[in-house]
């Protein structure tokens, strides 16, 4: 009668473990963790990893401060932010990471973006680009360019399709608060989930 006991018990015991299983991935999914996406040239394009692989770089001429966010995240715990001045206009603050690629290579850069209080002109954008390097020099191609205007907005995808020019070796990923002039640089525009693959 107490070995039915035991094993009664012991079989209960077994199938809470079963069960509980499953529950603790939920949680763990539940609480934000991600994977990096498999193909992406990036390093740490989630910022998981705090400002790993990434530079940021503040212009001094517009004073718009990149930083990370450990408060607001498209997925995890932590994406880049750019914040600007309220005082200056123009391009400033910028959050890059460099990579090798092919001349003649496809690539696509996408990103998620949310901005909040924006100038309410409409000049300012969170903006993701594409900047070839070719003999050692910067070469900008204004097509591999988007971004989303609006003073506030939720995450929203931006995605953009380039071609490597002739004689390319490296590209630089650049995450920016843009200006277009016109406006104050007010506002915060975050970054997260960066992926730039080769198609």
């Amino acid at each position: 009668m107490e070995r039915n006991c035991m094993r009664t018990l012991l079989g209960i015991i077994l199938l809470a473990c079963y069960f509980a299983v499953p529950a603790i991935a939920e949680d763990k999914e539940a609480a934000g963790e991600v994977k990096e996406v498999e193909g992406n040239l990036l390093k740490n394009g989630t910022f998981e990893d705090g400002k790993a692989a990434w530079t940021f770089y503040q212009d001094s001429a517009h004073k718009a401060l990149p930083s990370l966010s450990e408060t607001v995240a498209h997925t995890g715990k932590k994406a880049a932010k750019i914040t600007g001045s309220g005082e200056e206009t123009g391009n400033g603050g910028v959050i890059s990471q460099t990579v090798p690629v092919e001349p003649g290579g496809i690539y696509q850069l996408s990103a998620w973006a949310m901005a909040k209080e924006l100038a309410a002109g409409g000049n300012n954008f969170a903006s993701i680009s594409v900047v070839f390097i070719v003999g050692g020099e910067s070469r900008f191609d204004t097509a591999s360019r988007c971004h989303q205007p609006g003073t506030d907005y939720d995450w929203l995808p931006l995605k953009l399709m380039c071609e490597a020019p002739k004689g390319v070796t490296h590209a630089a990923i650049e995450l920016r608060f843009f200006d277009l002039g016109g406006d104050k640089s007010a506002g915060t525009v975050y970054f997260d989930d960066v992926v730039f693959k080769k198609r």
